[in-house]
Order: structure tokens, then sequence, then C-alpha cells
């Protein structure tokens, strides 16, 4: 009787018992080739020949996946497995695999010593999935190259995706744009559009090849246009004078509504129309416009609220370089328009208005302005004197000035041209003011005269750029002359004749303001001393204007 016995268990492979727990400082875990900081792998081994390889944090969009591998023993001391999961598929109802487009391949080995090394690679539409940006990331909008901000790309079939901006330039923040997916040899087309609002279309095509996203943004639509316009984006014609001054500062807001309709707002073009709600501004709403080639062309006239005598016509044109072309023209229909000369008294003196009352019926020149009259002079004009008397001799000094005035002309264009002629000139020569000052007027009846102060800050202070102010009260403020505010002045016309008066709100108002600038204009004399001077007349005189209650002073003119 023979005595068999069977070693088959003996030859079982039990050496996987063996292997410990992978830890991230034992593996090696690479995908398509890179290493993720926060990705980690671990191998749950069930037998000799199998074994479930566990990712977390490996591919976008998944939190954990799950891959069923085969091992096989490779040495004595060392494992190779391998297996393929496909990530996002699933099962119908009639039980039969659907594939979603994404398919994770994973090899590697793992030690006795637990030592796991893993590469991982993915293949499908459903690769294409992910945050793009740096090296990984080539786009640009309307022509302008920008990288800087990530793009988020979840393929949702073969042929679609999503793509989120965390922000386009100059267009919106967080804006997501549906495509459509086209396999093209390694990689995919995508192409879609979507809308940011009404009549702004925001186009996006590009190719993601080997985990590259290049991208073109482009937009266009009647939207597109609505924008703030200044500097170089800007040409505008005002009164048919270019604004090309380094110390020009207008600006123009453009808010295309429809197909057909836009709001213009014009800002720190149009002089004499300030007034402390509109900040200097001068608004159209729903004007036409039409499209031709890419170029927007309209035209309109409004009648700000507050200047009804004044209109504003303004033409213009936005090139598809988003350049605007403007042509503004300020007129007034007023009976002040014209020429108007300069009236005389019976005695041929100039004829003028003066308005004078002191708090103590006493008028004390400062010492300081008195010391400026010729000597000769003082002894007709006093010191010190009551208000009729200071009151006659203002008047005859007026009287006396006033015939160097010849005439002074309202233009149409809001312009204003002063012809006189020089004290002491006997010739009879003419001299013409022109291009210094604007005029409008008001509801309240005021004529507003605005100074252009472009041309006075290049004669003053050539390297003078931008002068700004917000402030704007009434009374009057003279800082708001910085932000294109004009001075009010009262006027009357009767029988044919004007009078123009300056009354002491005014006067007051300007002397503050001033007294304030002193010290930057000290800044631009040459001379020191001089400044001191300026400033030891200036400071008396404005105490006494200040002091005063009632000073007016006019003058009257007639056609």
């Amino acid at each position: 009787m023979g005595f068999f016995s069977s070693c088959g268990d003996d030859d079982e492979d039990t050496a996987w018992t063996q292997i410990p727990d992978s830890t991230k400082e034992n593996t090696n875990l690479t995908i398509n080739g890179e290493t993720l900081a926060d990705a980690t792998a671990t191998l749950d081994i069930k037998s000799a020949e199998a074994a479930v390889l566990t990712l977390k944090n490996a591919i976008y969009g998944h939190e954990s996946i799950d891959v069923n591998v085969a091992m096989t023993k490779s040495t004595d001391s060392l494992y190779v497995f391998e297996g393929t999961a496909n990530v996002d598929g699933a099962i119908s109802k009639s039980t039969a695999a659907v594939d979603k487009g994404l398919t994770v391949t994973a090899k590697g080995t793992v030690a006795l010593n637990g030592k796991l090394t893993v590469e991982v690679t993915t293949s499908g539409w459903g690769t294409l999935s992910g945050v793009y940006s740096g090296d990984s990331l080539k786009m640009t909008t309307n022509g302008t190259e920008n990288n800087r901000y990530p793009v988020t790309v979840t393929a949702t079939s073969e042929s679609k995706a999503t793509l989120v901006f965390d922000k386009i330039p100059n267009v919106a923040n967080d804006f997501t744009v549906e495509v459509s997916l086209a396999k093209d040899g390694e990689g995919y087309k995508l192409e879609g559009t979507a809308d940011m609002k009404a009549g702004y279309h925001v186009n996006v095509s590009g190719t993601i090849v080997k985990n590259v996203l290049t991208i073109t943004v482009t937009t266009d639509g009647y939207a597109t246009m609505s924008k703030s316009y200044s500097g170089s984006e800007l040409v505008c014609t005002y009164n048919e004078v270019l604004k090309d001054s380094e110390l020009w500062a207008g600006s123009a807001k453009l808010e295309l509504k429809s197909e057909s309709k836009l709001d213009i707002t014009l800002s720190s073009i149009v002089s004499g129309l300030y007034t402390q709600s509109n900040g200097g501004e001068v608004s159209l709403q729903d004007v036409d416009y039409t499209v031709k080639d890419g170029t927007y062309t309209f035209s309109g006239s409004v009648s700000p609220e507050g200047f009804k005598a004044s209109t504003v016509t303004v033409e213009g044109s936005v090139s598809p370089e988003k350049v605007l072309t403007l042509n503004v023209k300020h007129t007034i229909s007023s009976d002040i328009v014209g020429k108007w000369n300069m009236a005389k008294t019976p005695q041929g003196l100039g004829k003028t208005f003066f308005d004078f009352q002191s708090t103590s019926n006493v008028v004390e020149i400062p010492d300081a302005l008195y010391q400026l009259i010729p000597t000769d002079m003082q002894a007709q004009i006093p010191a010190k004197m009551n208000d009729e008397g200071f009151k006659n001799l203002v008047a005859q000094l007026l009287g006396q000035y006033t015939i160097y005035l010849k005439s002074i002309e309202f233009k149409a264009n809001t312009e204003i041209a002063i012809v006189y002629s020089k004290m002491g000139d006997t010739s009879g020569k003419e001299q013409t003011l022109e291009g210094y000052m604007t005029y409008s007027i008001n509801d309240k009846g005021k004529l507003v005269i605005t100074p252009n102060l472009e041309v006075l800050m290049k004669m003053l202070m050539p390297s003078t750029t931008n002068l700004k102010s917000t402030k704007a009260y009434d009374p009057f403020d003279a800082s708001q002359l910085l932000s294109g505010g004009g001075i009010p002045l009262n006027f009357d016309i009767k029988n044919n004749e004007l009078c123009v008066k300056l009354d002491n709100g005014v006067l007051q108002g300007t002397g503050t303001f001033v007294e304030q600038l002193l010290p930057l204009i000290g800044m631009f004399l040459p001379d020191p001393a001089l400044a001191e001077k300026i400033n030891a007349i200036f400071t008396p005189v404005n105490a006494f204007i200040q002091n005063t209650p009632t000073l007016e002073v006019g003058l009257y003119l007639n056609k």
C-alpha cells in the first residue's frame, strides 16, 4: 500500500500578507507624469492576485477613486500591479455600462517593506475637466494676452463643456460660458458664446491639447461700446476748438441701452453749466444712433436743467477700435447776445454803478495799499473818509478808467470778446481780449462768467497738470472755478441798455479763496519778497471786503 501526501498548500503565496500599510512618506505617486502635493495613494491587498488602489485628491473633480488592480509577484520581495477604471461609468436601467469619458489607468509596484510606487494616467474627454492657470493657460482678451486669472473647465459630455472664468479683464468676473467640444488630433477644439448682458456678447474659441488650454476671448455687440472715454480714447472738438492741451481733463461716458438708443454724459467738456448737483456734467438721454461697418454714429442736443438759455449739441462716433470722436457745440439764446458798447455819462465818462455801505460809516484804506498810491494823488485821496466820500471817489475812478473799455461782445457760442484801448495810448489803437472766458445764463437770472482755466494755467504755470476740486457751495465758493464753475453776476437789460453788476457775496467768496491760495501762488513767484508784498496788500484788502455789508460794482453797456 502506497502512501501519498499533498504539498500544494505549502506552495501558496502568503508573502503579501507581510506587506505593511503604505504611508505618504514611502509612496511615490505621479499623475500623468506630475506630482500633486495633496494627492495620496493606498493599496488594499485582497490576495496575491488582487488589490484595490485608492486615489485621493488625485483626479480633478473626484475626492476619491478606487481602481481594481491585478497583482503579480515579480520577485521574492516585490509585486507589480495594474488596473483600469472608468471613473464616471454608470449602470443604466438596462444594466449596460455607460462610458462617461474618463478612464483612469494605474500601474505600479509594492515591496514587502511597504514602499509603494504608482503611475496614474488618464484618458478620454473627461480629462479636459480641470483648473487651467500658469503654464497650462494661454489666454488673450480682445487681442491682449493675460494669463493671470484661472479658467475652470468642466466637460459634461463628449461634445459639451462649461468654462468658468475667474476674471475676464475689462469684461467681467466669475463669468460662465457653455462651449461645444470637437475632437481634433491630439486634443479638442472648443467654441461658444454667452451674453454678459443685453447687447454684450462674449465669444470664446480655442483648444485643449496636452493639458494646455489655449483660448481667445472677444467681445462684440452694442453694449461693448458702453464705457467712459478719456485720454487717447477721446478726440473732442468744443465750439470749433480741438481740445488737445495736456491741461484738459475732459471725459465722456456712453451707455448704449438698446440697438438704437444711448445716453451720453459729458464731464469737464462744456463750460459755464456747473451746479452743485451736476458737478459740471451735461447729460443727453435717449440719443439715436446708427451702426455701419462697426462704427457707431450719433447726434443729439439738450438744454441742461438750470440753464434753459443754453443748447448743447453733440455729434459723435465710436470706431471699432473704441475711439470716441466728439464735436460739441454750446450756444446761447438770449437778449444779451450781441455787441455792447460802453455807455457814457453826459460828461463823457464811463457809466458805472457803485453801491457801498460800511458798518461804521468810516472807510480807512489799509496802509500797505495806500502806499501804492502815487504821492501826487494822495493829496486828492484821503486815507480815511466817510461812506459817501468813498462812494464818490470810487465812482469817479470807475468813470475815468472805464472810458478805455470800448465794448463787450457776448457771442452766441458763449465766447466773450472785450475791446479796449490802453491807458495813455493816444493813437486810438484798439486791443481785443478773447478766449479767456465764456459765459452762460442760469435760470436764476444770473450771468455766469467762467474763466478758461486751460489758457490761464498755460500762462501762469505751464508745467501744471489737471487741478480738480469737488467743493461747490451756495453762497459762492470760488474753489468751484477749478471744477468748471463760473462767477455769477447780476444783470439787467432795460431800454436797450445792459447793466452788469458784481456783488459782495461773490467778492467775499473770491477773497477767501484767493487768500487760501496765496502760499501756493508765492511758490511760483521768482522773488520771495514779492510774495510777502502781495500778501501784505491782499490780507487787509480782503479783511475790508469781508467786513463790508454792502458792496456792489457794475457798468452800463448799450448796443
